[in-house]
This record gives structure tokens, sequence and C-alpha cells, in this order.
């Protein structure tokens, strides 16, 4: 994703200059980007950034009136701060040129100040000092390795291991831990010595030593006194409204709607004034989806037009092409069921270039549970050499459940698990979420002890600022302006076909019930197409039965080989009759082919550097 890259080096380091436009051209993946650089060679600083054309990190570095003071930034920043603004904030509210005073007045306290996504790095040649900061929660992430008189970094981990490729080596203890739950945990990654920057930190390299800060600490915030349920819901519901028209600037923006209440709270607060904004919605092969059907009434309601961008057959015929790249830009992060997230924002561009999202709403507003959890593969799955490795991450996140619920998603699932959502999108477009913002985030800490439903909120909220959006379904049953009892069936209606659908795409269900579904799915319901009564309701992505169909051959062709069977993860035995007995309809194996899928992706592509080969294989070997 756009980013920045940089070498600190306490010696004569003539390769510098060629070091950081290798690490800059490995994260060139769209001809909109742009890339700047700015060197220190007395000092040992070569840092540079890739951005997004015309976006808010599209004019670095960014110098003080004395060019003694540069600032290279990723991301965008919402902080109000002390200073006034200066001219040529491409519509932006709070020019990246006020990060550079913040920094004048505060030094490097100036990060407690910094609300939004984003990260950067100062360099300070009157104090020989270079200060490296992430966001509080770490989703732009900086990745960074450390040894004799070096230190690299850089937003993508494939910059590091273009100049040192001594780094290109699969760490097996994260691939046990994304067996285990879809991630890699403590801020480390899939390659050996490479960690990332932990969320809310400020690092600081002086006198040849970097010294480790972290500003932000979400236990800190849990020392709140809490307000009582009256008074927290007025407070909340004004803040998700005075901080809103922050991230709605810009001449094109759209909102990311879907049938949910987190994007129905937005819509509800637009302010009168915004007619630059839009609406998308993502969609399917099959019909339009509860999303796309309820986002194109509730756009319809507050007098904004609503677009669709499909996920279908055009995606899957290139499914391998897509898969390499998205699995290569996002260092891994995205798997081989969510790679197509690159390219729906790809597409999304043509109709705005900012995204707005709920994204992070029912997880800060405590409508979900905690997804960050093991969900182990069949055990069979293991090599008998690897058990150990397997078995001994089974109990990482122990030490965490006691955890503030608040703390706990913005410490480990946002940086950790959410990742693997967030960082394809951000390859592709300027991506917008309110529900993170700081002040939000500090009300959200004043909750009830007891008592407070996120679900309930929203639905006040919205009442207050737009009514007739209550007259609308949402693709949970609620809502609607039905008598109550008429309602309440809708209600269990929508959420029986739901699961119907849930239980046919995805591993929602013990082994030995979804392996039964699967039989009958494949014997009964497919070849008389009743699978059709309920796919796409809900879901856009069908991956469960694409393996099965339109993606089996490239499913054989890739697993199948022996440089998969070969790695020391696998049972060969094992793969070999999961890859059968799934696209034969006999049992289903979602979830072991995508992470199969996903490491196998990360050695062709990061460590072997085989992005043709998998490409081709989609070519040549898928069938409809």
């Amino acid at each position: 994703m756009p980013g920045i890259a940089g070498i600190f080096s306490n010696h004569d380091f003539v390769e510098g200059p060629q070091f950081l436009d290798a690490m800059l051209q490995s994260m060139m993946h769209e001809t909109f980007y742009t890339r700047a650089s700015h060197a220190d060679q007395a000092r040992g600083w070569f840092c540079g950034s890739v951005a997004i054309g015309g976006s808010y990190a599209d004019c670095m570095p960014v110098f003080n009136e004395t060019h003694d003071i540069a600032l290279l930034l990723a991301g965008e920043c919402f902080s109000e701060g002390k200073t006034a603004m200066s001219p040529g904030s491409r519509d932006h509210p709070f020019a990246p040129q006020h990060l550079v005073r913040m920094y004048e007045q505060e030094g490097p306290a100036f990060v407690r100040s910094l609300n939004g996504c984003l990260s950067g790095v100062i360099l300070d040649t009157k104090k020989a000092k270079a200060v490296l900061f992430t966001d509080r929660y770490g989703i732009q992430k900086i990745y960074y390795h450390r040894e004799a008189g070096m230190f690299v970094f850089a937003s993508e981990a494939k910059a590091l291991l273009r100049v040192l490729p001594k780094l290109k080596s699969v760490d097996p203890k994260s691939v046990a831990e994304y067996l285990c739950y879809d991630c890699v945990l403590e801020n480390r990654t899939f390659f050996r010595d490479v960690q990332a920057l932990p969320g809310g930190s400020v690092w600081v390299h002086e006198r040849g030593g970097i010294s480790k800060g972290c500003y932000f600490d979400p236990a800190d915030l849990e020392k709140k006194a809490p307000l009582n349920a009256a008074d927290f819901a007025d407070q909340l519901t004004k803040t998700f409204a005075s901080v809103l028209p922050r991230y709605l600037a810009g001449s094109k923006v759209a909102i990311a709607l879907t049938g949910g209440l987190d994007t129905r709270l937005i819509m509800a607060n637009l302010p009168p004034d915004c007619d630059q904004i839009t609406t998308v919605t993502f969609g399917g092969m099959y019909r339009d989806s509860q999303d796309v059907r309820l986002a194109r009434q509730v756009a319809r309601a507050c007098g904004k037009s609503h677009n669709v961008v499909q996920l279908g057959r055009e995606f899957l015929s290139e499914y391998g092409r897509h898969a390499a790249r998205a699995v290569y830009m996002s260092d891994g992060l995205a798997d081989a069921t969510n790679v197509d997230a690159v390219y729906l924002h790809n597409c999304s561009r043509t109709i705005a270039p900012v995204n707005v999202m709920g994204t992070f709403g029912s997880q800060v507003l405590g409508r979900v549970r905690r997804a960050l959890r093991c969900r182990t593969p069949n055990p069979d799955l293991v090599a008998a050499t690897f058990k150990a490795q397997f078995d001994s991450v089974s109990e990482l996140l122990a030490p965490f459940q006691r955890e503030h619920n608040l703390s706990y998603i913005l410490k480990r699932e946002i940086p950790w698990y959410w990742s693997r959502f967030s960082v394809p999108k951000m390859s592709q477009l300027t991506i917008r979420s309110p529900f993170l913002d700081n002040d939000l985030v500090d009300v959200l800490y004043r909750a009830p002890r007891e008592g407070f439903d996120g679900s309930q909120f929203e639905l006040a909220a919205i009442s207050k600022h737009h009514r007739a959006l209550l007259d609308i379904f949402t693709n949970k049953g609620q809502c609607g302006n039905l008598p109550p009892l008429i309602s309440k069936v809708v209600g269990r209606l929508h959420k029986a076909r739901a699961l119907m659908e849930k239980t046919l795409s995805w591993d929602v269900l013990p082994y030995s019930l979804h392996h039964a579904v699967t039989r009958a799915d494949s014997l009964v319901l497919a070849p008389l197409q009743l699978n059709k009564l309920v796919l796409g309701f809900e879901f856009f992505r069908h991956y469960n039965l694409w393996f099965r169909r339109e993606l089996a051959s490239y499913l054989v062709e890739t697993l199948l080989d022996e440089r998969t069977l070969s790695r020391p993860y696998w049972n060969a035995d094992f793969v070999k009759r999961m890859v059968a007995d799934h696209i034969d309809g006999r049992r289903r194996y979602l979830s072991e082919i995508r992470k199969v899928l996903t490491i196998e992706l990360i050695h062709r592509v990061l460590i072997e550097g085989d992005v043709e080969s998998c490409s081709a294989a989609s070519r040549t070997c898928i069938r409809f």
C-alpha cells in the first residue's frame, strides 16, 4: 500500500540512495501512485514516500520555512491543532504543513495530537534527530529490521526483502499463528526478523541509537469515569455528528454503503452542504444482495446517487492473477478469500478516490463478538513434524482475554486481525472511518458499566437526525415501517435466509454438519439449482462454491503442485484428499483451502518472486 520507506545508517552508507530507490520502486504498484524522497548523506538518513496521486500525502516531502525539518507522511491527519492552516490543502481541512509546525512547537510530543490513519517520519537536521511514528492503532503499517549500524523501515515488508534478500524466509511460528488465528500476532510478520511498529509508537533516531516510545495506550482511557446511560447516549450522539464532517472533505467522496446500521448512521448525519457525496456498494454475480437493495433505498432517501461494483465472472476468470497481486501488494495480509478487495476497490476508484466506511463501527460499539480468536483447521492438515510448532501457539491469546473489550479491539484486533481487510483497500483508495476518531473513542470509554447497547444507540441517533431511514429494513431485519408483529416475522425471515446462505457459503457449523450440508448441496440442491434460491441474498463472495466449480482447476494446479505438497507445514496426503473431496462435493474444506492457498501464495510471490506462474495458472486452468 502507499506509505513511507527509509534507512537510518550509523556509518558512511554510500549505497543509501540506491537502497532507497529500490525500496520505493518495490512499492510502486499502480500508475496512479507518485513517489518522493529526501536524503541527508551526512547523517545517514535516506527516506521516501509513495502516495496515491491527488491524495493528502501527495505533496511530500514537506518542509518548515528554514528547510531544516522535513516530513514524509502516509495517510491523513484530522488534528485541529493550535496554528492556522496554510493554503494548498488539496481540499482537506488540515494541511500536512500543519504537522511540521506542530513538531516545531512541541517536538516529538506532537504525536499525542495525531488523529487519523497515518504514519510518518520527521527529519530534524538542526537537532540531528529523526522521529518515526505510527497512528494510535497501527493501521498504517511500518515494518522494520535492525542490524549493526542500520535501521531499515517501510510501510511494505517487501521493500525490506528487496534490499536485504537474507530476510526472504517465512517464519514457521507465523505460519502456525495464521493457521490458528487467521493472522500473525504480537506485531510480527510472516518473515523472519521483520517486525511491525506497534500502534501509538514514536521512535527517535539520534546519536546512532533508537529510543522506543509509546504515546498512546488504550489502558489510560479505561480510567475515565463512566457516564449514566442518558448522558452517555447524548454525548456520543453529539460527538459523532460533530466529527463526521472531518471525514467528508474532498471534491469527490463515496460512502461505502451497506444495509447495516453503521453506514446508515453516517448517512443520517450527513451535513446539508455535501453535494460531492455519492454512495457505492459491492454486489455479486447471482442477484442484488440485501446490501445492494437496502443501500439503494437509503441513498434515495438521502438524495444521493448510488453505484454498484460487482464481483463476478470477470474477476473469477483472472482469479490467479488477482490473488497473486493482492497477496504481493499486502505482504500476505490479504488471504485467498479476500484477495478480491484490491480488484473491487480499484473498480471503485472510478466512482470516487475517497471512501468513507462504517469500518470498526460494530466493533467499537460492542455490537459484535471478538473476531480475534482461535480458529484451528482440521488437525490432519498439519504435518507431524510441524505439529509441535502448531500446538505451541494455541494459547497465545489467553493473557489478553480479560482485557477491557474496547482496548482489546483497538490494541489487538485492529492491528493484527483486521489489517487483512484494511491494507488491501488502502492500496487503491483513501479510506476513512469516523468510528476511530479520537474524540469519539474518548467518549466511548465513558460508556456505562452496564446497559449500553450499541444497536439501540445507533437506532436512536438515526431517529434523531433522519427518522425516515428507520422505515427501511436493515440487513439484520431491524427497523421497517410494518406493524410490530409483522415486522418481527419479517426480521426472523431475514435472519433465517441469511443463516441458510451462510451455512451454504461459509464454515459456520461443526465439521460433521457442514460436511453433511456440502453433500446435500452437491447431490441435491446444486443439480436442481435449489441453492440459487438463497445464493446472493446476503453475501457477494461464494468461494466455497467457486472452489468446487469455477476455480476448481486453479485449486488442483496450485495445491497439488509438488512445491505446495513439499512445504514443511502440510500433510501432503491430507491435502490431496482435501482438494478432491471439496471439488467433488463430498466434504467442505473452505477454511483449510484458504489457509494452504494463502501460505503458498506468500511463498511464491514474496519469497520466490514467482508472480507470473501464479497468474498463468489462472489463465489456463479456470473452468466455468
